[in-house]
């Protein structure tokens, strides 16, 4: 199918309407973020409250109140046990064979990530420098981030397959949708892994399951609605599925 000029309008006025509005919505949208994270914190026993100075580049204004042993470096026995616990994980992930090999080198470098974190720990033990409120604020920058990227990557991603204008509109608003609610309980997951586990995790959490695994959650949603357009694609003359840029006219 030809590109035609009104095909090429969708993908240029799209994605720049949704990312407008999702910039112009940012402020209700990270109040709807604090407070849904606040909620599960009073729930879980997590030490987080709002922070009264709320300054304008802090995306949630939240403070990690933690006490010592809560959600702190580990320092001896503590790094030791994380230590054997990594080995451990790094040495069963030899079991993963077969259909299961691509998963062994995935733990594997999960492994490698968590080992550097302890050694780091071992070599500058003390008063981590970057604070959990300080990786809530990130993560939370990232996910908005990410959303503004959604609509620029999906508008790319269905020049490759026909999709009406209406499945355009609604895949793209339900991916955002899904991000929207998806942001602050990620957030959630990774204080309390924190809170519990202590920040020996935050460079594995940062690095594996932040930016990246965004992306990740991207790519398999974009699949999903591909795949919905695909199924519902009559197929060409010659038997084959016809694939062009845009939409049907």
């Amino acid at each position: 199918m030809q590109a035609t000029t009104w095909v090429l309008c969708q993908m240029a006025l799209l994605p720049l309407l949704f990312s407008a509005g999702v910039w112009a919505a940012r402020f209700h949208l990270f109040a709807a973020w604090r407070a849904c994270t606040l909620w599960w914190a009073d729930r879980l026993g997590l030490p987080l409250i709002a922070n009264p100075q709320h300054l304008p580049g802090d995306a949630l204004g939240l403070s990690w109140t933690a006490h010592a042993g809560w959600g702190q470096p580990p320092t001896g026995l503590s790094l030791w046990v994380v230590a054997g616990a990594t080995l451990l994980t790094l040495l069963a992930s030899g079991l993963l064979r077969g259909h299961a090999t691509p998963l062994r080198y995935l733990v594997r470098v999960l492994c490698g990530i968590q080992a550097l974190s302890v050694l780091y720990f071992a070599a500058l033990p003390g008063e981590f420098p970057y604070p959990v409120d300080r990786h809530a604020h990130d993560l939370a920058s990232t996910g908005f981030v990410t959303m503004l990227a959604v609509p620029v990557l999906l508008a790319l991603g269905y020049g490759v397959v026909t999709v009406s204008l209406v499945r355009k509109l609604a895949f793209t608003a339900l991916v955002l949708g899904y991000f929207a609610l998806y942001v602050p309980h990620q957030l959630v997951l990774h204080l309390l892994v924190l809170h519990h586990l202590g920040t020996v995790f935050m460079p594995l959490l940062f690095m594996a399951f932040g930016a990246l695994f965004n992306m990740l959650v991207f790519v398999a949603l974009y699949a999903w609605t591909a795949s919905l357009t695909i199924a519902n694609t009559p197929p060409s003359p010659s038997g084959a599925m016809e694939v062009g840029v845009g939409v049907g006219q």
